[in-house]
């Protein structure tokens, strides 16, 4: 039931285009409470301005109140940040995930393209 503990995953080994391992993990268990690291490009420390850290804040507040996301609680690093969450039955996490990280990619693009 609980991720750290194997259950709920499965892993598989991808292979980059520099040949270097890279575990990723298919979630199928809609149920549990999961730890996600959400990283950067190149660890750029993009969350030292307010107004990136202000994305990630409100990208997870709309997934809360439209989208079934419970959070247990984040930290926001200078470089990535750190969730802890579940959803409410019936909604797949996997695509909450998915729908926050449009969310802030559209957020990031209109704050500093328009």
């Amino acid at each position: 039931m609980y991720p750290h503990s194997g259950q709920g995953l499965t892993k598989r080994k991808i292979f980059s285009k520099t040949g270097l391992k890279i575990a990723r993990y298919k979630i199928i268990d809609d149920n549990g409470i999961y730890f996600t690291t959400h990283t950067v490009v190149e660890w750029l420390p993009i969350f030292r301005e307010k107004r990136y850290f202000e994305i990630i804040v409100e990208s997870l507040k709309y997934c809360q109140d439209n989208k079934g996301l419970l959070v247990s609680g984040y930290v926001i690093m200078l470089t990535h940040f750190h969730l802890m969450a579940l959803t409410k039955e019936g909604v797949r996490f996997q695509d909450v995930m998915r729908d926050m990280k449009k969310l802030y990619i559209i957020n990031h693009y209109f704050s500093v393209y328009v």
